[in-house]
């Protein structure tokens, strides 16, 4: 006997025509050979937790991000870079350490979840998994 397979709930919105489609995740590639896979879900818990005004750092460190998901900026290189407030930089990073999308490495080096975003191959995500569990932010 098989079981259903739960997939959880999440459209895409065509603004011109209303239509939606399912999805489960997005994946993109600007290389064939290098791909991010995007956790929809997790994505939106994120950006729920440190709220509209505080993207552009979000959208800095997502484009920072190398292939580990490691992140090489200070928070004033962040502030900076998106003209925010280091005051504001320092609340969107604590929000996103304390839901568990990001772990501060040491001074000026981030990793974002790779349960958040996770680039390259299996292997490379794999590896990315396991220095965010058991490595960084201990």
């Amino acid at each position: 006997m098989t079981l259903p397979i739960e997939m959880p709930e999440f459209k895409l919105l065509n603004m011109s025509t209303g239509e939606t489609v399912d999805i489960d995740q997005i994946v993109s590639s600007d290389k064939p050979e290098r791909w991010d896979k995007v956790y929809t879900k997790n994505l939106a818990r994120m950006l729920d937790i440190v709220g509209d005004e505080r993207m552009k750092v979000i959208s800095f460190l997502l484009r920072k991000k190398d292939t580990f998901n490691l992140i090489s900026a200070t928070m004033r290189e962040i502030a900076e870079s998106t003209n925010v407030s280091p005051t504001t930089v320092n609340k969107v990073l604590k929000a996103m350490q304390k839901g568990d999308y990001i772990h501060k490495v040491r001074g000026g080096k981030w990793r974002l979840s790779p349960r958040l975003i996770c680039g390259g191959k299996h292997a490379v995500a794999m590896a990315t998994i396991n220095y965010y569990d058991n490595i960084d932010g201990k």
